[in-house]
């Protein structure tokens, strides 16, 4: 895992996810959404674990209005990501991509009560094939205008796809943070070799989906109803797991985190005790690699309808 620093301040091993903090969000989410004190004691909680990294996005109701009454007093800030969502709309002029691209980031910045955003991702990158020149020059004004240290582009459940389609435009120097879909099932960026290039091109990684929206902790009865033809994988890592000596948890995590090219690995919790449990999961052992070499052979080609949470059937 690579050591970086953003805003002079180090990129943690772990970043939280705050989508749960502002929404209920995650097929494995028992508990709803935290109140005001139960967000702020998650946040404190994941600061004193040593979490300096902090992903949130417009879309995820008031999690960045948390965020920013919560770090308001506070003399150090931690390194905030957030994202911006653009119309799928090909009849859009230049000029509104730049006039709503300037007022997301404005809206951003209040919300999170910071001059300076450390990291803006783009949302929805199926956008950049209608109006990709017009967001890049965008980004490279507000990155020009001081309002954002850093642009990147959040890589969506269409991954390799995705990838192959962009791909000079996901290059270009200016995005330089991406976050990408990435666990013990989800091999389609390393397969496609799209995760070294990525590296190769300097860029800042972070994995998201780790546990794959909590699915690959659930009860067994529970994927059985949820997403059944995700069981038979699920046990694999389990057995990878028992005979690795790890759990399954500890498993998925090493699995991501060891990858050098992963700068952070992005992780929400609904509560205190889950925080703190996944903050003690970083520093699990790392697996062997026949362990990850099985991984790769067991698990390397499952098909999109059970990594990605878009298709799974609403059951």
């Amino acid at each position: 895992m690579s050591k970086i620093h953003i805003c002079g301040t180090p990129l943690s091993a772990m970043t939280l996810g705050t989508v749960q903090l502002g929404i209920p969000y995650g097929i494995a989410n028992n508990s709803g959404k935290p109140d005001r004190d139960s967000a702020f004691a998650i946040i404190e909680a994941a600061g004193k674990g040593g979490v300096t990294g902090f992903d949130t996005a417009g879309s995820y109701g008031d999690a960045e209005v948390l965020l920013g009454e919560y770090w308001a007093d506070k003399p150090q800030k931690p390194i905030l990501v957030s994202k911006m969502t653009l119309p799928l709309d090909t009849g859009l002029s230049a000029a509104e991509i730049e006039r709503q691209m300037n007022e997301k980031t404005e809206s951003t910045l209040r919300r999170l009560q910071i001059g300076q955003l450390p990291v803006m991702l783009l949302h929805n990158p199926d956008v950049l094939l209608m109006h990709g020149e017009t967001i890049t020059h965008t980004m490279r004004c507000l990155h020009r205008d001081g309002l954002i240290a850093k642009a990147g582009i959040s890589i969506d459940g269409h991954s390799d796809e995705q990838y192959a389609s962009m791909r000079d435009i996901i290059n270009e120097d200016i995005y330089e943070a991406l976050q990408i879909p990435l666990n013990v099932l989800d091999h389609r960026l390393i397969r496609s070799g799209a995760i070294r290039e990525f590296a190769a091109a300097g860029k800042i990684l972070f994995a998201r989906s780790v546990f794959l929206q909590g699915l690959l902790l659930m009860d067994e009865n529970k994927i059985a109803e949820k997403v059944p033809e995700a069981l038979a994988h699920v046990r694999t890592i389990r057995s990878l797991a028992e005979e690795e000596g790890v759990s399954l948890a500890e498993l998925a995590i090493s699995f991501v985190r060891d990858m050098p090219e992963i700068a952070s690995l992005v992780i929400g919790a609904e509560t205190v005790e889950q925080l703190n449990d996944n903050v003690r999961l970083m520093s699990c052992p790392q697996i062997s690699e026949a362990t990850r070499d099985k991984i790769h052979r067991q698990l390397g080609d499952i098909p999109p309808s059970i990594v990605n949470p878009v298709k799974w059937v609403k059951r």
